[in-house]
């Protein structure tokens, strides 16, 4: 395996990575959920697998929503 020269390189090839990566999870996650032949304990693990490169966005959606729960419940409260 070739490595990298430099940061940008490394940065656009882990990118192409990441897209490559949920394309196949968009494409195969409901047909390999659906499969007959593979454990509950393997579709868990097949989930968690395909869907890796989600869980930034599910953490910067948390961070968007946790903080508008915070400033609008201290707004709603007294200073009391």
């Amino acid at each position: 395996m070739e490595a990298v020269e430099g940061w940008r390189s490394y940065w656009h090839q882990r990118s192409r990575w990441a897209k490559g990566h949920m394309q196949c999870a968009f494409r195969n996650i409901l047909p390999f959920l659906r499969c007959k032949n593979v454990r509950l304990r393997e579709k868990v693990d097949g989930f968690l697998v395909l869907s890796i490169y989600f869980v930034p966005f599910l953490i910067l959606l948390s961070l968007i929503l946790n903080s508008t729960l915070f400033f609008v419940g201290s707004f709603g409260r007294s200073a009391f």
